[in-house]
């Protein structure tokens, strides 16, 4: 019988017997040892951000001599949105643990606060705490100075053997020490999706592993707006049904940066989303991008060449824009005035142009579009959300979308 992780169940085997038990988390209410409750009023993981990281130690040990370790581990827990990732804690193959009575321990703390506690060289986390009656850690007395309080922590007593399901019922002592304004400037956590205009549905599964996807910012060279991949981040792809990429960078991100959206295929043209940076308070910085039909990406370029001249892309980039409701429903008849440059509409077929606004299709193209444009847009009875960044980069197709409030 193998060991496994699973979301939210750590399957360990016994000695004697095939048995296993899970370990589950919950999150005390107090009132000693309260932890953080979400937008429902209920104690969660995803209720307590986690900007730092974090190191976490495990402990099964015999229920009356502490000496006898069955299973003890230290674990890397990376800065994220969350401390749902204690979850995935993964325990080596092969341990046993005896079908009798153990106590099971869990302890976190943040990096810095071990940092601040001078451990011992070589030691990772503290070997163990300390307890008080009901199982919710106390500061630990064989560190001096400081004591390095956890910010988390529980120990159970429970029957290997007779029961499936350990629930540690985590207290939450210092539970700031995980989400501080240092961690937050210090590290960050890109989310980016990536949506199909038209439907903007997310890309299905299937459509995610073609796709790479990296953030970064713009740099100047020779009279060029480039988007290198030197100064771009690969984030990675997180699998599921709603397929999103991620990476840990340093802060603080401000400005406008881009996400670059490129399928690796022969004859690909990149696709960059800019926007303001904007991070959240848990040390997240949420990114859409945008992935548009090859095929509409080519009848506006045969569209662009016509109308110039040109043979191939245009030199300084192309931009295409959709002017999009509450609804993202198409809206006819935008008129788009960029701090910078000029704007075409193509016709709803994509077979030519018209001069007094977007048309049904709500989408409009630009070649000397600044990368910091913004785009103020007005229809009947409507008026931008003033979000809308972006502009022409080397090589790439520039997606700009407006969004349209009620005036």
């Amino acid at each position: 019988m193998s060991l496994r992780w699973v979301p939210w169940l750590a399957v360990l085997v016994a000695c004697s017997e095939p048995d296993q038990f899970g370990l589950r988390l919950t999150w005390t209410a107090g009132p000693a040892q309260a932890c953080p409750v979400g937008p429902t009023g209920v104690t969660s993981c995803t209720a307590i951000p986690m900007s730092c990281g974090a190191r976490a130690r495990l402990r099964i040990v015999d229920a009356v001599d502490d000496t006898r370790v069955y299973f003890t581990g230290c674990y890397d827990v990376p800065a994220g949105i969350d401390v749902c990732g204690l979850r995935e804690l993964p325990i080596p193959a092969g341990i046993e643990i005896p079908n009798q009575m153990v106590r099971i321990q869990l302890l976190v703390w943040s990096k810095d606060a071990l940092a601040d506690a001078d451990l011992p060289d070589g030691t990772d986390c503290p070997v163990s705490g300390r307890f008080d009656v009901l199982g919710y850690p106390q500061p630990n007395l064989d560190l001096q100075p400081p004591e390095p309080v956890p910010a988390l922590g529980r120990e159970i007593y429970f029957p290997v053997g007779q029961r499936e399901v350990a629930t540690l019922e985590m207290g939450c002592p210092d539970v700031a020490q995980l989400d501080t304004a240092e961690c937050r400037a210090r590290s960050l956590t890109v989310d980016a999706t990536v949506a199909v205009p038209g439907s903007w549905r997310l890309v299905r599964p299937d459509e995610a592993g073609d796709l790479q996807v990296s953030y970064g910012s713009t740099v100047e060279r020779g009279g060029d707006t480039l988007l290198l991949a030197s100064q771009l981040t690969r984030l990675e792809l997180v699998a599921g049904p709603d397929p999103h990429w991620q990476a840990e960078l340093p802060g603080p991100i401000d400005g406008v940066r881009c996400l670059q959206v490129f399928e690796v295929a022969p004859g690909s043209i990149p696709v960059a989303s800019c926007a303001t940076a904007v991070t959240t308070a848990a040390g997240v910085l949420p990114v859409v991008g945008v992935w548009p039909d090859p095929a509409l990406i080519a009848q506006v370029l045969t569209l662009v060449q016509d109308a110039t001249g040109l043979e191939g892309f245009p030199p300084n980039g192309l931009v295409v824009g959709f002017v999009i409701d509450r609804d993202n429903d198409p809206v006819p008849g935008a008129v788009v005035a960029p701090t910078f440059g000029m704007v075409r509409y193509p016709t709803a077929a994509l077979d030519g142009w018209q001069v007094d606004g977007t048309s049904g299709s709500g989408i409009f193209v630009s070649t000397d579009a600044l990368i910091g444009n913004r785009w103020p847009t007005t229809a009947p009875g409507l008026v931008d959300d003033g979000t809308a960044r972006g502009g022409g980069i080397s090589n790439h197709v520039t997606v700009v979308v407006v969004h349209m409030d009620p005036t």
